[in-house]
């Protein structure tokens, strides 16, 4: 498609009065065709899903912040827009901001997705993900980004502060290292006990993140299992459980009855475990 593709699909969104979804994901979009569709949005009222985000390959979409001069203009004014898909786009924290300005009022946007893209764990991002708590997501996902440790534990105490309204909150592989930072712990308890705290979370991915088998943290981990009444979905793959830690989780799951999916996959946990497993009453346990 590239960006002439874009300007064409900007003119259908102009003049379409029907169109509800707009997939042109992995399209080899630049920064001038996403300017055009953030453009024509900003006058649209049907479109309630737009996904420009990328996977890795070929035709890669690559707006990056030079492609986000409009989202501003466009979140203030279009009243429709509850999905926005922007993953895999070289977005850095600069393009964040701009993301950020057209979420100061808009009342509308449910669900924001900036996963893999490069947006690190600076102070101006932090300032920018701290400003997003007052946004009212239901479903936020920044995962495989850098952020690494202190951004993690630094936004989520501003994301899950009271008037929160997040349901689903995904954060794999976002370079949490339990190995790299002794004040690891100081970062994540504090993280899962503020996302308890919340009262709304109900899907939280935090997997492809090193725990390196740190006994301290998921024993957080039991006592935010075991205590958070609300929580149907978590996923805790690629994170360094092995055994032990997997007996700990274990534990905490027998006396759960809420969480349905438990996602373990590519861990270092041993068949006891899954055939303890068996006694759990999730709906969905995967551990391979």
């Amino acid at each position: 498609m590239g960006n002439l593709g874009a300007v064409e699909v900007a003119k259908i969104i102009r003049s379409s009065l029907s169109l509800v979804h707009i997939d042109i994901s992995s399209n080899d979009i630049g920064p001038k065709g996403a300017t055009e569709i953030f453009k024509a949005l900003q006058t649209n009222q049907s479109v309630t899903s737009l996904d420009m985000s990328s996977r890795e390959g070929l035709f890669r979409n690559r707006i990056c912040e030079q492609g986000l001069r409009k989202p501003t203009p466009t979140l203030q004014s279009n009243k429709t827009l509850t999905l926005l898909n922007l993953s895999g786009n070289s977005i850095r924290a600069a393009g964040l901001e701009k993301i950020l300005k057209g979420l100061t009022r808009n009342h509308t946007l449910l669900s924001l997705k900036i996963a893999s893209n490069e947006i690190e764990g600076e102070e101006r991002t932090l300032k920018c993900l701290k400003a997003l708590a007052s946004a009212k997501l239901l479903e936020l996902d920044i995962s495989e980004n850098p952020l690494g440790n202190y951004c993690f534990g630094e936004f989520t105490a501003a994301l899950c502060a009271p008037g929160c309204t997040l349901k689903f909150f995904y954060c794999a592989s976002i370079g949490i290292n339990c190995k790299l930072s002794k004040k690891v712990d100081t970062c994540i308890k504090p993280a899962l006990n503020n996302m308890q705290a919340s009262g709304t979370l109900q899907k939280l991915r935090i997997g492809g993140n090193n725990f390196s088998g740190r006994i301290e943290l998921v024993l957080d981990l039991r006592t935010f299992i075991n205590g958070y009444s609300l929580i149907q979905s978590l996923c805790l793959f690629k994170t360094g459980l092995n055994d032990l830690l997997g007996e700990l989780i274990f534990a905490a799951l027998r006396g759960n009855r809420v969480l349905e999916t438990l996602l373990l996959h590519d861990n270092s946990l041993g068949v006891s475990l899954e055939v303890k497993s068996r006694s759990c009453r999730q709906k969905s346990l995967l551990n391979y």
